[in-house]
């Protein structure tokens, strides 16, 4: 700004100087224009910035990679032509955590348009920090704080999930479910074919051994007749935005594919800055609707105690169908979730598995995943 009024200042003295040593009506129209022009664009500017009204739209949702067009709408009457204006804005994924500043520049209407670009699903939080009214030569500004805020969901791109449901412990069992009837077992009490993650403490060693296959024992009374559909959104240091976000897209899909089916489920998470995890049950295709809302407007944590090791506190003896732990990191914590039913780990695809739990069922999940449940 410093620079700009010295130039001006010196532009002034030398059509000053020109106008007289050569006083004609081309020198006087030379000075009274560059006396007129500026001061009547600062004047507009100080007009403005005293009777600034903002306003701020954007989409309620959209498509994640595709871009989303927002606008600032100001209030300032006619006299906007005759200066500049430009909005602040900051977009910042609460999801992510990725942020971005954009500056811009209002037309002579009093719109200003700009476009969010974001590869990421999850809730993007816009604010319009603030106007900033100058007149056109730069000789005075004026940052007007407008403190605007909206959001704008951003919903993960669809993928197609395959749902195979197989028979829970509640289920009444048909021919070929895979489940044993047994009189000299106590009531409430089946037993079933053993699957890569179910507990080993309820292996019916007698039994497997003289069927020669592997076979569970399972209390009908400690079993919750649901899906358990678990994120992990804390202890995150170290995973990449592009794998949290293919993780918050795999548990969608899975719950949309459930809900297809009239499946009942249950999904879990946490946000940061909470002692306990969220719940949410759905089954049909508004339900997840509902719990697709509630998970991408979450804010995540990089540090403190794992998801899985906060629901551990409140699950008891509750037993699931099964337990699906979608973890955008390969080290998550799911032989402890064992005891609560059969467990699969489901990382994206440019997340390779690294543990050495041999009976933990690992899916890798990309664009076109194929999970059974």
């Amino acid at each position: 700004m410093h620079k700009r009024r010295a130039i001006c200042l010196l532009w002034l003295a030398a059509v000053t100087a020109l106008y007289f040593f050569e006083n004609n009506s081309g020198t006087r129209a030379l000075l009274a224009t560059s006396i007129l022009v500026p001061l009547i664009s600062l004047i507009s500017a100080r007009h403005i910035a005293r009777r600034l009204g903002c306003a701020l739209e954007v989409p309620e949702s959209a498509v994640s990679g595709e871009p989303v067009s927002g606008r600032c709408a100001i209030t300032a009457g006619k006299l906007l032509a005759l200066c500049q204006a430009t909005c602040s804005v900051v977009c910042e994924n609460r999801l992510t955590g990725e942020r971005s500043t954009l500056e811009v520049p209002v037309d002579g209407r009093g719109i200003a348009t700009f476009i969010l670009h974001s590869r990421r699903c999850g809730q993007v939080s816009v604010t319009l920090q603030e106007v900033k009214v100058r007149d056109w030569f730069g000789l005075w500004t004026k940052a007007k704080q407008a403190n605007l805020h909206t959001e704008v969901t951003l919903k993960p791109e669809p993928v197609t999930v395959l749902i195979d449901a197989e028979p829970g412990p509640g289920d009444t069992g048909a021919a070929g479910d895979g489940r044993l009837r047994r009189s000299d077992e106590p009531d409430g009490t089946e037993i079933r074919d053993y699957r890569p993650g179910d507990p080993v403490r309820q292996i019916h060693w007698k039994l497997s051994d003289k069927l020669d296959r592997l076979l569970l024992r399972e209390t009908a009374d400690e079993y919750r007749d649901q899906v358990l559909l678990l994120l992990e959104t804390c202890w995150l240091d170290g995973a990449s935005s592009e794998a949290l976000d293919a993780s918050m897209r795999a548990i969608l899909s899975v719950s949309e594919a459930l809900a297809a089916q009239d499946l009942p489920h249950l999904l879990c998470w946490q946000a940061s800055g909470e002692d306990a995890p969220h719940w949410a049950e759905a089954q049909t295709a508004e339900d997840a609707a509902t719990a697709r809302s509630l998970l991408l407007s979450t804010a995540i944590s990089e540090e403190g105690e794992s998801v899985i090791s906060r629901l551990l506190r409140e699950l008891s003896d509750v037993r699931f169908r099964r337990i699906l732990v979608f973890s955008p990191r390969p080290d998550a914590e799911t032989q402890i979730l064992s005891e609560h039913g059969p467990v699969t780990l489901v990382l994206p695809d440019t997340v390779p598995y690294t543990g050495a739990d041999a009976g933990l069922q690992v899916v890798s999940f990309g664009k076109e995943p194929e999970l059974k449940v």
